[in-house]
């Protein structure tokens, strides 16, 4: 059975609390937030 878009987002966010905890998470989410530009090009120049 397919999950929807939400209960997937939901399942992904729990794996990630149980694994890094709530903090860790938070801190996670935020460096793989939206970013614009080439993510190709930005890890080359690095």
């Amino acid at each position: 059975m397919e999950m929807t878009p939400i209960e997937l987002r939901r399942k992904d966010y729990q794996v990630l609390v149980d694994n890094l905890g709530q903090i860790n998470t938070i801190r996670f989410l935020k460096q793989m937030g939206c970013r614009n530009g080439d993510y190709t090009k930005e890890q080359i120049d690095n």
